[in-house]
């Protein structure tokens, strides 16, 4: 995110996304142009994911979707089942967390929607608001080695960070996500995302995922089909594997105590990756599973809710030509 953007004011911001042709209600912004309608949420909190869906009752076979510096080229498919009325296509995007040394404030961020059908393009601009978050506080005291990195130790930890954020860094067009997301652990969440964690009395970095209980060897499930696009033994997160699911959105998971794939495979929904373990650096048995969506962590647990891919106002019933 860029540093260089300027904070707003949240009155402003809010007369700023009364915009002309816009209805706005909690469920979703909608915006239509010709037979082609957008609905996105109103507002995202920092660390949320949130879905963009393009509906019209025409074939829609080039949307490019510009978010954050990144293209994303789609298009859209029959809807089929109760209630189908036409083409739909989704993307999903998210906002990460603030940086701990900036303080909370919200602020706009510009999305563009291109959709080109056979004789006309029409482009969406909406605005997307990105809340502060309201996070819990967690304070550990542990052993020095805990809080303070050796030299080696140091220089491993900047190598490894190398090639995480390659890994973070992919992008391919094809999408094998799916709503919902499949859970990789039975457990229950034990460490939520964007905990603001001190250790010692020092401040860490913000837990960038979901910490979720597992017995040691429990079977860890990929949640989404992809490609395996590291997997390694690393420092902070033990064993580790990355999995690009498309349309930059990479799950992971850490501190397994084996890795049961191997880089380049390709994995299916539900499939054995791995095992829990407490490898790396931690202090017992459990599972991190983290999501990144064009390098920006997000909270994954909304998605796996049934309804994680509705954005539509409750009282839609769908376009008309």
């Amino acid at each position: 995110m860029s540093r260089n953007r300027p904070i707003v004011i949240l009155v402003l911001a809010c007369a700023a996304l009364c915009m002309a042709g816009t209805v706005r209600n909690a469920a979703a912004l909608q915006q239509s142009l010709g037979p082609v309608s957008l609905y996105v949420q109103d507002h995202v909190t920092e660390g949320e994911a949130f879905m963009v869906t393009i509906r019209s009752p025409y074939p829609m076979p080039d949307i490019e979707c510009l978010w954050e510096g990144r293209t994303i080229r789609t298009q859209a498919v029959r809807e089929t089942g109760s209630g189908a009325h036409g083409f739909m296509a989704q993307v999903l995007l998210g906002v990460g967390l603030v940086s701990r040394d900036d303080p909370p404030h919200s602020e706009l961020f510009p999305l563009t929607i291109r959709v080109r059908g056979y004789e006309e393009v029409y482009t969406f601009t909406p605005t997307i608001l990105r809340i502060p978050g309201d996070f819990p506080v967690q304070k550990l005291s542990l052993p020095r080695k805990y809080s303070h990195l050796s030299a080696d130790d140091l220089a491993r930890t900047i190598s490894e960070r190398a090639d995480i954020q390659a890994a973070l860094a992919t992008f391919t067009n094809e999408r094998y996500w799916e709503c919902p997301m499949r859970r990789p652990v039975p457990g229950e969440v034990s460490g939520v995302f964007g905990m603001k964690r001190f250790i010692n009395g020092e401040p860490r970095q913000q837990h960038g995922g979901v910490d979720m209980r597992g017995k040691y060897g429990t079977s860890v499930h990929a949640c989404w089909e992809g490609r395996v696009i590291l997997t390694g033994e690393h420092f902070f997160a033990g064993r580790s594997v990355f999995v690009d699911h498309g349309q930059g959105v990479i799950s992971m998971y850490f501190h397994l105590s084996d890795i049961m794939i191997r880089e380049g495979q390709r994995v299916m929904p539900g499939e054995v990756i791995g095992r829990v373990g407490s490898s790396g650096r931690v202090t017992g048995p459990h599972l991190h599973f983290g999501l990144s969506i064009l390098g920006a962590a997000v909270d994954p647990m909304p998605l796996m809710q049934p309804a994680c891919g509705v954005v539509l106002p409750k009282n839609f019933e769908g376009d008309t030509p």
